[in-house]
C-alpha cells in the first residue's frame, strides 16, 4: 500500500477487479507499455549521460595535459634562451678579461721591441709581395729596422722594404703597406683579432 504523499511510478502486477470489459483490458495493456518504454528511455538517458560525463572528462584531461606540455615545453624553451644569453655574455667577460691580462703582460715590456716583433711576424709571412713599406711611431723605428734587417738576412724573400716613421700612429701601431695588400699589425689589432677568433670557435656548436 502506498504511503499518501508518497510518489511512484510502480503499477499494479494485475487489474484490481477480476473481470474487464476490453477497452479496459487494452487500457491496462496500454499503461504496462508505456511504462516499460518510459523506464528504458530513462534508463537509455542515464546511459548516455555517463557516456557523455565520461568523454567531457577525458576531453578535459586530454586537454589539460595538452596545455601543460605546452607550457612545460616554452618554459624550457625560455630558460634555455635564458641560459645561453648567461653564458654569452660570462663567455664574452671571460674573452675580456683574458685580453686584458695579456695587454697588462706586454705592458711590462717595451712598445718598441713589441711593435719589432709585430712588424717582424707581419713581413715574414708576406712572401708575393714585389716591395714592402712599414709604417711606425718614431719611437719604434730602430727596433723595427733591426728586426726586419734579421728577418731579410734569415729568408730569401727578395723584396724591398722601406720603414717610415709616423708621429700620427699611437706608439704600439704597425701598418705594413705592399703591392697589394694593407696590414694592421699593431699590437692593439691583433689582441682584438685573438678575441675575435676565440669568440667565433666558441660559438661553433
Amino acid at each position: 500500500m502506498v504511503e499518501p504523499g508518497t510518489a511512484t511510478n510502480d503499477m499494479p502486477g494485475r487489474p484490481y477487479a477480476r473481470i474487464l470489459r476490453a477497452a479496459e483490458a487494452r487500457a491496462w495493456q496500454d499503461g504496462h507499455a508505456f511504462l516499460d518504454e518510459t523506464r528504458r528511455d530513462a534508463q537509455q538517458l542515464r546511459e548516455a549521460a555517463r557516456r557523455a560525463y565520461a568523454a567531457e572528462y577525458a576531453q578535459g584531461y586530454e586537454d589539460g595535459k595538452a596545455q601543460g606540455d605546452a607550457d612545460a615545453t616554452r618554459l624550457i624553451g625560455e630558460t634555455a634562451v635564458k641560459v645561453d644569453r648567461y653564458l654569452g655574455g660570462l663567455q664574452a667577460e671571460v674573452i675580456g678579461l683574458a685580453i686584458e691580462i695579456v695587454r697588462r703582460m706586454l705592458g711590462e715590456f717595451d712598445v718598441g721591441t713589441l711593435v719589432a716583433k709585430a712588424a717582424r711576424h707581419a713581413v715574414s709571412e708576406i712572401r708575393r709581395a714585389k716591395y714592402l713599406k712599414v709604417r711606425v711611431h718614431p719611437a719604434s723605428v730602430d727596433r723595427v729596422r733591426d728586426e726586419l734587417d734579421a728577418v731579410l738576412r734569415e729568408s730569401d724573400l727578395g723584396m724591398t722594404v722601406e720603414i717610415d716613421a709616423d708621429d700620427a700612429l699611437a706608439a704600439g701601431a704597425c701598418i705594413v703597406s705592399t703591392d697589394f695588400a694593407v696590414v694592421d699589425a699593431s699590437i692593439d689589432a691583433q689582441l682584438n683579432a685573438i678575441a675575435a677568433a676565440i669568440g667565433s670557435k666558441a660559438e661553433v656548436p
